[in-house]
């Protein structure tokens, strides 16, 4: 069973490599699948993160960092 969601990206801004604060990006309505985890190398070491699949209106399925998420039905836990 899938869930609605609505997916806002987070984007650094500033200047060169150094961010100085956030924009915020709406990426629009999708349906959520699951979740998942990447891994990546980073200084010599594994790092994981979590991350959600998802399926956009044209079915595109993309996988998105979890805290761009926001579900937007009650999931049952009203």
């Amino acid at each position: 069973m899938t869930r609605p969601i609505t997916i806002t990206e987070r984007v650094y801004v500033g200047r060169n490599t150094t961010p100085t604060g956030y924009e915020y990006h709406d990426r629009g309505s999708a349906a959520f699948h699951q979740f998942g985890s990447e891994l990546f190398e980073q200084e010599g070491e594994s790092v994981s993160y979590t991350i959600a699949v998802i399926e956009w209106p044209d079915g595109k399925v993309d996988k998105v960092p979890v805290e761009w998420c926001k579900f937007t039905d009650t999931g049952g836990t009203e």
